[in-house]
C-alpha cells in the first residue's frame, strides 16, 4: 500500500500547537497537497438548480452520526508524513507528562545524569517546536542552572539544548561547558569517557557535538585536540569498515555512526595535512561503505551478520546526525529517513512515547531532522508512502489460531552468532523430514505446543548461542493468497517450498505477527521450514496465517504428518469459526466420564480454544485444602487457563456419552493470581449441545488470598434429559466479574467430570 503522491521536506516551525496532523507544528514532514473537492463552487448556471439538494447531502453527511468517521477511520487516512505529524505531537505530549515539579524528568538514567536527562529532554521538546518560553523549559532552565559539570554526555547535551533557545545570555554557560570538555578530554588516548571508565567512542561523540556546538558561540578547541581526535578515532575502525565502542571491539551500526559524525566534523578542523585529510576522507568512505552494506530501518547492525533492537533510538538519532553532515539521502540506496519514520510511528505505544524518556527523546530527534535543522539544511525524500503507505496496518483477527504442531531439530550450538548466516545445518532448500528421521546427528522430534508459543527453551532444556529447526508441511484445500504471521526470539529465517521467504537477522525479542509475508499457495501440500537463532535470554517464535485483509483461512492446515492434517490439527486450525454442529461432528468421544487432571495425558482428552499467551498448562502442586473446602484426595494436578481477551473466552470441548438418568456435569473452579490480586476473577458456565445449543447460567469465580488456588467453587449442571445421547459439553472461562481486571483472571479447574 502506498499514501497520496508528495515529497517529505523539512520546513521552520511555526511554534503553532495544531490538532489536525495534516498541518502540524511539530513535524519537518509536509505533503504535496491535492486540491479540495470544489463541487459546492460556481461552475455554471445549471448547478444553481440543484444547490438546495447538495446543501440537503452535505447536511447529512456532516451531521449523520452513523457516518461521523471514527479516529481509527481518519488516521487509516492519513499518510506516512501526517502520521508522522501525530506521532511527534503525541511524542511532546507524552514528554511533558515526565517531568518533575523541579524541572528534572523522570528517566531509569535520572539517578546518574539528571543533568543530562533534563538537557536532552529539553533539547527534543525545542526542537519539537516548544517555545524557548514554555514553563516547562523554564523550569528545567532554573534546574540546569544549579548542576555543575560532571559527565561528558550531559555537558554535551546541555551545550545543544542551550544553544536551541538562541538566548545571547547563554553564551557564557555554553562556553564554560565547553571549557570543560576540554578540561576532560584524555590527551593519553585522544577520546572522552566516564570518570570512573576507559574512554569509548560514544562518550567522545556526545564531546564532540558539544564543541561542534560551542563554535557558533565563539568557543575554538585547540587545534592539537581535533588532531588528536581524528588520529584515535580512526583506530576504532574495524576491518570490515565500522566502527566499535572501543578500539578493537566488534563494529555496530550506531558505534559506525558515531565514528562518520565525529570524523566529519574533524575533517575541517584538523591541520590542514594532505596526509591526515585523506585518511579521514579514506576512512570516511569505508565507514559508508559498511553502513550501505548493513543499514536496515528497523535495527541496529551488530558486526557482519546480525541486527539488534539494543540502542536502536540511539542509533536512529546517530543515522540522522551522520546523514546531515555526510549529506547522505540514501543508504544502501534505501530512503533511509522515510523507511525508518515508518518503522517508528508503528513503535510508538498507547502514551505517545518509545520507551524510557530517553529513547522518546532520541525518537523524536529523529523524527523531527533535528541536525538538519540546526544546520539550516533540508531533507528531500522521494515519496511519503513506503511501508504501510502511512495507512493503517493489517493485524490478524485476534482469534486466528497459531501452528502449535511441529518436527523440531536441534539445538545446534552457534558459539560466535554467526551459524545463522553462514552455515546451513542440514539442506534446508530440500528439507522434508519425518519423525525420527535424524539429520545431522539429531532427531527430528515432534512438539505439540498447547500454547500459542513454541518455547524451545523448554524442548530443548534451554540453551544459549544455539540453533534450531521446527518444519511442518501445510495442506491447502484450495488455491489460497495468505499472509504468515512470525514474531521470534531471536534470530529467525523461513522456507516455504525450499525458496527463502523471510529473514529476520535480530538478537532480539518479538512478540506474534510482529511480520507479516505475503505467500500464494496451491492446492496441496507445501513445506514450511523456520530456523530460529538463541544469543541469551528466551527463545521461541509464534507463527500463523491469515487472509490478506488478516480474516481467518478456512482450508489451511498445518501438520507434521505427510499422510495430511490429523483431527486434532483441523480442529486447531478452523475450530474458533466452527459451528457447535461442525466441532460435534469433528470431535471424537472421550469415553471417561471423570476427568481430574492426575496428569498431563488428561490434557490429550481436552480440545481448547482461545487461550491467552502461556496456556493451558498444569499447575503441579496439590490443591489447597482450606476451611470450608471440602476434601479432595488424589488430586495430582490443576488446569490453568486464561480467556484470550474480554471479548474471546477461553473454552474446553468434550464430546461424552451420557450413560445414566442421574448423570451431571461438574466442574471444580477457583480464580489467584500470583500477586495475590483479590480482585482477580472470572466467569464461568458451562454447555451442553446435542443438535440445539443450551448455556446454564453463569458463575463468577472469585479469587482467594494467596498464591495457590483457594476458594474452591464447584457448579453443576444436570445432565438427566440428556440421557441415552452423545453430547458436546463446553466449559467456558471469560473475563469478567467485579474484579475487572482480565489480565489478572486466571481460571484453575480442578475436575471437569460427568458424574452418576
Amino acid at each position: 500500500m502506498t499514501g497520496r503522491p508528495g515529497t517529505i521536506r523539512a520546513v521552520a516551525l511555526s511554534g503553532r500547537t495544531l490538532n489536525n496532523p495534516r498541518q502540524s507544528a511539530y513535524n519537518p514532514v509536509m505533503l504535496g497537497k491535492t486540491p479540495r473537492s470544489t463541487f459546492l463552487q460556481p461552475a455554471g448556471p445549471g448547478l444553481e438548480k440543484i444547490r438546495p439538494l447538495l446543501l440537503i447531502i452535505l447536511w447529512v453527511l456532516l451531521f449523520s452520526p452513523a457516518l461521523e468517521a471514527s479516529p481509527a477511520d481518519e488516521e487509516e487516512t492519513l499518510t506516512l508524513g501526517e502520521r508522522v505529524n501525530l506521532a511527534i505531537k503525541k511524542g511532546v505530549e507524552h514528554l511533558r507528562t515526565k517531568q518533575n515539579e523541579d524541572g528534572s524528568f523522570v528517566s531509569a538514567h535520572t539517578d546518574r545524569y539528571p543533568d543530562g536527562v533534563a538537557s536532552l529532554c529539553t533539547l527534543a521538546l525545542l526542537k519539537s517546536g516548544m517555545k524557548p518560553d514554555d514553563p516547562a523549559v523554564r523550569k528545567t532552565l532554573g534546574f540546569l542552572r544549579y548542576q555543575s559539570h560532571t559527565r561528558t554526555y550531559s555537558t554535551g547535551v546541555r551545550i545543544m539544548a542551550l544553544d536551541t533557545l538562541r538566548d545571547p545570555e547563554r553564551t557564557p554557560a555554553i562556553k564554560a561547558a565547553a571549557d570543560w570538555l576540554v578540561e576532560n578530554f584524555r590527551n593519553d588516548v585522544g577520546h572522552w569517557g566516564y570518570p570512573e571508565a576507559a574512554p569509548d567512542l560514544s562518550n567522545t561523540q556526545y564531546a564532540v557535538l558539544g564543541l561542534w556546538t560551542a563554535e557558533k558561540h565563539g568557543h575554538k578547541a585547540p587545534q592539537e585536540l581535533w588532531n588528536d581526535l581524528a588520529e584515535r578515532t580512526m583506530q576504532h575502525q574495524s576491518d570490515d569498515g565500522g566502527y566499535g565502542y572501543h578500539a578493537n571491539s566488534e563494529s555496530t551500526g550506531s558505534m559506525t555512526l558515531a565514528g562518520i559524525s565525529v570524523l566529519a566534523i574533524c575533517l575541517d578542523r584538523v591541520s590542514k595535512k594532505t596526509r591526515m585529510i585523506r585518511e579521514i576522507e579514506n576512512s570516511l568512505e569505508s565507514a559508508w561503505g559498511y553502513m550501505d552494506r548493513r543499514f536496515h530501518p528497523a535495527g541496529n547492525a551488530k558486526g557482519s551478520h546480525i541486527f539488534t533492537r539494543a540502542r536502536y533510538y540511539y542509533y536512529l538519532y546517530g543515522l540522522e546526525r551522520a546523514c546531515a553532515l555526510g549529506d547522505r539521502r540514501k543508504v544502501g540506496g534505501r530512503d533511509w529517513y522515510r523507511e525508518c519514520a515508518a518503522e517508528l510511528v508503528k513503535l510508538q505505544n498507547d502514551e505517545g512515547g518509545w520507551g524510557d524518556a530517553k529513547d522518546t527523546c532520541f525518537a523524536l530527534l529523529f523524527l523531527r531532522l533535528s541536525t538538519y535543522t540546526s544546520m539550516r539544511k533540508k531533507l528531500d525524500t522521494d515519496t511519503t508512502g513506503g511501508p504501510g503507505g502511512g495507512r493503517k496496518e493489517i493485524k490478524p483477527r485476534v482469534n486466528i489460531p497459531f501452528v502449535r504442531r511441529w518436527l523440531l531439530l536441534g539445538p545446534f550450538d552457534d558459539p560466535d552468532r554467526s551459524a545463522l548466516f553462514t552455515k546451513s545445518f542440514i539442506n534446508e532448500q530440500k528439507a522434508d523430514p519425518r519423525k525420527g528421521k535424524i539429520a545431522s546427528g539429531q532427531r527430528w522430534t515432534e512438539h505439540w505446543c498447547r500454547t500459542r508459543c513454541v518455547d524451545l527453551d523448554s524442548f530443548f532444556s534451554k540453551r544459549e548461542r544455539a540453533v534450531a529447526y521446527a518444519f511442518t508441511h501445510l495442506e491447502a484445500e484450495e488455491d489460497l493468497d495468505a499472509l504468515l504471521w512470525i514474531g521470534s526470539d531471536d534470530c529467525a529465517k523461513v522456507w516455504l517450498d525450499g525458496r527463502e521467504i523471510f529473514e529476520y537477522p535480530f538478537f532480539n525479542r518479538e512478540g506474534p505477527d510482529t511480520h507479516s509475508v505475503p505467500i500464494t499457495l496451491t492446492r496441496g501440500s507445501h513445506r514450511l521450514l523456520v530456523k530460529v537463532a538463541e544469543d541469551v535470554g528466551r527463545w521461541d517464535f509464534y507463527l500463523r496465517f491469515s487472509r490478506p485483509d488478516g480474516s481467518p483461512l478456512e482450508r489451511l492446515f498445518a501438520c507434521t504428518e505427510k499422510e495430511g492434517p490429523s483431527l486434532r490439527d483441523r480442529f486447531e486450525a478452523a475450530a474458533p469459526f466452527l459451528e457447535p454442529r461442525e466441532i460435534f461432528e469433528l470431535l471424537p468421544l472421550d469415553r471417561k466420564p471423570r476427568l481430574r487432571f492426575d496428569s498431563e495425558r488428561d490434557l490429550e482428552r481436552l480440545f481448547f480454544i482461545q487461550n491467552h499467551e502461556n496456556t493451558p498448562y498444569l499447575w503441579s502442586r496439590k490443591p489447597a485444602r482450606g476451611e470450608g473446602q471440602r476434601p479432595h484426595p488424589g488430586a495430582e494436578g490443576v488446569l490453568c487457563l486464561h480467556p484470550l481477551d474480554r471479548d474471546h473466552p477461553a473454552k474446553i470441548f468434550r464430546k461424552v456419552r451420557i450413560a445414566s438418568g442421574r448423570a451431571r456435569a461438574v466442574a471444580r473452579l477457583s480464580a489467584c493470581h500470583p500477586e495475590v490480586r483479590k480482585s482477580a476473577d472470572w466467569v464461568a458456565r458451562i454447555g451442553v449441545f446435542d443438535g440445539h445449543m443450551v448455556w446454564f447460567g453463569k458463575t463468577v469465580i472469585a479469587a482467594g488470598e494467596s498464591a495457590s488456588p483457594k476458594g474452591w467453587k464447584e457448579i453443576t449442571v444436570d445432565l438427566s434429559p440428556y440421557e441415552g445421547r452423545e453430547v458436546l459439553l463446553i466449559l467456558e472461562c471469560a473475563a469478567g466479574g467485579p474484579g475487572g481486571d482480565w489480565n489478572q483472571e486466571f481460571a484453575f479447574i480442578d475436575e471437569f467430570s460427568v458424574k452418576g
